[in-house]
Protein backbone atom coordinates (compact mmCIF):
# COMPACT_ATOMS: atom_id res chain seq x y z
CA UNK A 1 0.00 0.00 0.00
CA UNK A 2 1.17 3.52 -0.80
CA UNK A 3 2.23 5.76 2.08
CA UNK A 4 0.23 8.90 2.86
CA UNK A 5 3.05 11.27 1.88
CA UNK A 6 3.51 9.46 -1.48
CA UNK A 7 -0.17 9.25 -2.41
CA UNK A 8 -1.79 11.34 -5.16
CA UNK A 9 -5.53 11.88 -4.94
CA UNK A 10 -7.48 10.43 -7.86
CA UNK A 11 -8.70 12.81 -10.55
CA UNK A 12 -12.28 11.73 -9.81
CA UNK A 13 -14.85 12.34 -7.12
CA UNK A 14 -13.18 11.34 -3.86
CA UNK A 15 -14.24 11.44 -0.24
CA UNK A 16 -11.45 12.16 2.22
CA UNK A 17 -12.23 11.37 5.86
CA UNK A 18 -9.98 12.27 8.79
CA UNK A 19 -11.17 10.68 12.01
CA UNK A 20 -10.29 9.77 15.56
CA UNK A 21 -12.27 8.23 18.41
CA UNK A 22 -14.58 11.23 18.85
CA UNK A 23 -14.37 13.28 15.65
CA UNK A 24 -14.73 12.69 11.92
CA UNK A 25 -14.61 15.22 9.10
CA UNK A 26 -15.52 14.36 5.51
CA UNK A 27 -14.45 16.36 2.48
CA UNK A 28 -15.04 15.77 -1.21
CA UNK A 29 -12.76 16.62 -4.08
CA UNK A 30 -13.34 16.18 -7.81
CA UNK A 31 -9.74 16.50 -8.90
CA UNK A 32 -6.25 15.85 -7.60
CA UNK A 33 -5.40 19.49 -6.92
CA UNK A 34 -8.92 20.88 -6.71
CA UNK A 35 -10.66 22.57 -3.84
CA UNK A 36 -12.00 20.37 -1.04
CA UNK A 37 -15.58 20.85 0.09
CA UNK A 38 -16.62 19.98 3.64
CA UNK A 39 -19.30 17.31 3.34
CA UNK A 40 -19.99 16.51 7.00
CA UNK A 41 -18.59 16.57 10.49
CA UNK A 42 -19.49 13.98 13.11
CA UNK A 43 -18.81 13.94 16.83
CA UNK A 44 -19.10 11.02 19.24
CA UNK A 45 -20.24 11.66 22.82
CA UNK A 46 -17.25 9.94 24.47
CA UNK A 47 -14.44 7.49 23.71
CA UNK A 48 -15.65 4.35 25.49
CA UNK A 49 -14.98 1.16 23.52
CA UNK A 50 -18.64 0.55 22.62
CA UNK A 51 -18.92 4.19 21.53
CA UNK A 52 -15.87 3.85 19.26
CA UNK A 53 -17.48 0.85 17.58
CA UNK A 54 -20.77 2.73 17.20
CA UNK A 55 -18.93 5.78 15.86
CA UNK A 56 -17.05 3.62 13.34
CA UNK A 57 -20.40 2.20 12.21
CA UNK A 58 -21.73 5.74 11.76
CA UNK A 59 -18.67 6.86 9.76
CA UNK A 60 -18.77 3.72 7.62
CA UNK A 61 -22.49 4.26 7.02
CA UNK A 62 -21.76 7.69 5.53
CA UNK A 63 -19.06 6.20 3.31
CA UNK A 64 -21.21 3.22 2.30
CA UNK A 65 -24.11 5.49 1.32
CA UNK A 66 -21.81 7.85 -0.59
CA UNK A 67 -20.39 5.05 -2.70
CA UNK A 68 -23.79 3.39 -3.23
CA UNK A 69 -25.38 6.66 -4.37
CA UNK A 70 -22.46 7.56 -6.64
CA UNK A 71 -21.67 10.73 -4.67
CA UNK A 72 -18.01 9.73 -4.86
CA UNK A 73 -16.02 6.97 -6.53
CA UNK A 74 -13.00 6.82 -4.24
CA UNK A 75 -12.41 6.97 -0.50
CA UNK A 76 -9.32 8.10 1.42
CA UNK A 77 -9.41 7.14 5.10
CA UNK A 78 -7.05 8.72 7.60
CA UNK A 79 -7.83 7.40 11.07
CA UNK A 80 -6.30 6.48 14.37
CA UNK A 81 -5.20 2.81 14.45
CA UNK A 82 -8.03 1.52 16.67
CA UNK A 83 -10.73 3.32 14.75
CA UNK A 84 -9.27 2.24 11.40
CA UNK A 85 -9.64 -1.40 12.43
CA UNK A 86 -13.30 -0.89 13.33
CA UNK A 87 -13.95 1.00 10.09
CA UNK A 88 -12.56 -1.86 7.99
CA UNK A 89 -15.12 -4.25 9.45
CA UNK A 90 -18.03 -1.85 8.93
CA UNK A 91 -17.42 -0.87 5.29
CA UNK A 92 -19.57 -2.52 2.64
CA UNK A 93 -17.86 -4.55 -0.09
CA UNK A 94 -18.43 -1.70 -2.58
CA UNK A 95 -16.99 0.88 -0.19
CA UNK A 96 -14.01 -1.36 0.56
CA UNK A 97 -13.28 -1.57 -3.18
CA UNK A 98 -13.50 2.24 -3.41
CA UNK A 99 -10.77 2.78 -0.79
CA UNK A 100 -7.82 4.34 -2.59
CA UNK A 101 -5.79 4.87 0.59
CA UNK A 102 -5.90 3.99 4.27
CA UNK A 103 -3.52 5.79 6.59
CA UNK A 104 -3.11 5.13 10.29
CA UNK A 105 -2.62 8.68 11.53
CA UNK A 106 -4.53 11.21 13.61
CA UNK A 107 -5.18 14.29 11.49
CA UNK A 108 -8.62 14.96 12.94
CA UNK A 109 -7.47 18.05 14.83
CA UNK A 110 -5.91 19.74 11.82
CA UNK A 111 -7.65 22.31 9.65
CA UNK A 112 -8.39 21.54 6.00
CA UNK A 113 -5.26 23.30 4.70
CA UNK A 114 -3.04 21.25 7.02
CA UNK A 115 -4.73 18.00 5.94
CA UNK A 116 -4.46 18.96 2.26
CA UNK A 117 -0.73 19.53 2.76
CA UNK A 118 -0.30 15.75 2.97
CA UNK A 119 -1.61 15.41 -0.58
CA UNK A 120 0.44 18.08 -2.34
Amino acid sequence: MVKLDEFLLPNASTCIVACAATTARFWTSDSRFGKWTLLAELRAPDAAKHEIQRFAREIAGCLNRGVASGTFKHIVIIATPGLLGHLRTELSDNARRAVALEASKNLSGLDVDEVQHYFR
